[in-house]
This record gives structure tokens, sequence and C-alpha cells, in this order.
């Protein structure tokens, strides 16, 4: 219960211990999970997933094609727990990056308290959240969490990414099954 002794001019007294509390995981609304696969430009459906063409960040000035989206698939549980983007194996579809401005350990997107957030971890080409009608929104060193609006696109370098989510696996992993 109590930490080190500590002996301060011939008196000696005991630290108290931190109490660090966790707190459990809140589960995400099913009628929210919904809500957001609908309306989300970085949360998607398979079909919509699949529509999507190659695109191009506003601010490249170069000649290089534009990419496809990296489709990231992943469940409700995933997102929860926070899904982590980049070409590092331990990243969820890391195969399916091919791009090398994307970093090992890109940028993590997880969804708490009914709301998406996106982080970036330290990446070298930066990690963007396009606004329509505003400016592109770099997370940095000073802004490294981003809680996402709906109408936000993701960015890992220069590709836009999307979180493929089954509507049926999401309901499923609310419920527990």
């Amino acid at each position: 219960m109590f930490g080190p002794r500590v002996d301060v001019k011939a008196r000696s007294f005991r630290l108290p211990q931190p109490v660090v509390r966790i707190e459990p995981r809140q589960p995400l609304d099913p009628v929210w999970q919904r809500k957001t696969v609908t309306t989300s430009s970085i949360i998607s459906t398979p079909l919509r997933a699949r529509a999507l063409g190659a695109q191009r960040l506003d601010d490249d000035d170069d000649d290089t094609p534009p990419k496809p989206p990296i489709v990231v698939a992943a469940t409700w549980a995933e997102l929860t727990d926070g899904v982590l983007l980049g070409r590092y194996p331990r990243c969820v579809a890391h195969e399916s990056i091919d791009d090398e401005g994307v970093s090992r350990v890109h940028a993590l997107v997880v969804a708490r308290r009914q709301r998406i957030y996106v982080v970036d971890t330290g990446s070298t080409n930066g990690t963007n959240l396009r606004r329509p009608g505003a400016n592109t929104i770099t997370l940095d060193l000073d802004r490294r969490v981003r809680r996402v609006e709906d109408a936000d696109e993701l960015w890992l370098h220069r590709r836009r990414c999307v979180i493929q989510i089954d509507e049926r696996a999401g309901d499923d992993a609310a419920r527990g099954h």
C-alpha cells in the first residue's frame, strides 16, 4: 500500500502509492454504428468502398497519376480497440499498402464514446483530414489527435484511406457475439 521509505533530515515516512483506475470501454451504440457507416467518409460499407475511384490530394502538384484509396477491412470490435494503419506487419491490411510514402506505423483510428478519432503516430509524410469546403487539416506534433467529422476524408501521405465495416459484423460485435 505504501511506497519506498524516504528519509528527510532524520525523519522518515512512506509515500502513498498512486491509485490507477482504468475504466472499462463502453460498448458502441448499434444505432450510432449504422448511422456512421451511412454518413461517414472514413467508415464505409464494402459496396461503397469498392465504388471509390482513384483520387488526388488537393495540394498534389506533381504529375503522378492518382491512386486508388487504401481500403482496410475491420470490425467494430477492432475499431473500438484501435486499428493501426501502416506498412508494418502488425498493422491492419499492411499487405495492401504498397505506397512507400506511408510510414511503417502511420496512424491509429479508434472509436470511443460514439466518436471516431485519428491519431498520427509520428509518421514521416503526415496524416491529413480533408474536410469538404475547408482546408486540409494536417496532424502533426502540435495536433496529433483529431476527432473525425462525418464528411472528413482520411489521407495517409497522398493516399485516401477508408475503413470498410460489414454492418452485420458490427451488430454482432456490439451484442457481444
